[in-house]
């Protein structure tokens, strides 16, 4: 996994994050509260995609987050594998009051598996306003059994953990991709240090 652009002096890391569930979870909600910080009472069906773009800070570091809202409706589910691709954040979203939709989450874990296999997968427990039926023990299995980094608990409705959600994935995307760079840039140094010491290693002829 690497972030959208490579890490420089002038250079803001950027993100993609993708918001994957069935439909009627909570995922547009999410999408508007952290876009528009608002939460419509009318159920929204997404139709496709849609995309907004925040700029945040994390340990000094400016870095650019593009959040993906995906339709949760099975005939779109085809289209909407197409744009999750080269993400680097899955976030696996089912309702606290609905067990039904944690169970169908393998399918769309399994998508994300297959179609952004280096993405990291985070769960999302929405809808926490709501009578809980989910309890934690059988969200940490699932997190565990689908090598989920996080577990999360929102309500779009409220907007509680949803600042959490974003600042917690952001950090742990930004860790990644510093302990990437930092490892490639050793692995470079490495190289050089060892050509240089290299006796037998040939130079090149001089021009007249």
């Amino acid at each position: 996994m690497s972030a959208i652009s490579e890490p420089g002096a002038n250079s803001t890391p950027k993100f993609k994050m993708v918001l994957l569930g069935d439909s009627g979870v909570g995922k547009t909600s999410i999408f508007l509260r952290i876009r528009d910080n608002e939460f419509q009472c009318e159920r929204i069906s997404t139709i496709g995609t849609d995309t907004c773009a925040r700029r945040l800070k994390v340990d000094g570091t400016d870095i650019q987050v593009t959040l993906w809202d995906t339709a949760g409706v099975e005939r779109f589910r085809t289209v909407t594998r197409n744009f999750y691709r080269n993400a680097q954040a899955i976030l696996l979203v089912f309702s606290v009051d609905e067990p039904s939709t944690l169970l169908y989450l393998s399918r769309w874990e399994q998508d994300a598996r297959e179609y952004a296999p280096t993405a990291q997968r985070f769960l999302v427990g929405n809808k926490i306003d709501m009578d809980r039926l989910v309890s934690q023990e059988t969200m940490e299995h699932f997190a565990s059994s689908h090598d989920c980094e996080f577990v999360f608990l929102t309500s779009a409705k409220t907007g509680q953990g949803i600042a959490d959600v974003l600042k917690t994935v952001a950090q742990h995307l930004l860790n990644f991709h510093k302990k990437t760079y930092e490892n490639n840039n050793l692995w470079l140094e490495c190289s050089v240090h060892v050509n240089q010491d290299n006796p037998n290693k040939q130079r090149p002829d001089k021009c007249c």
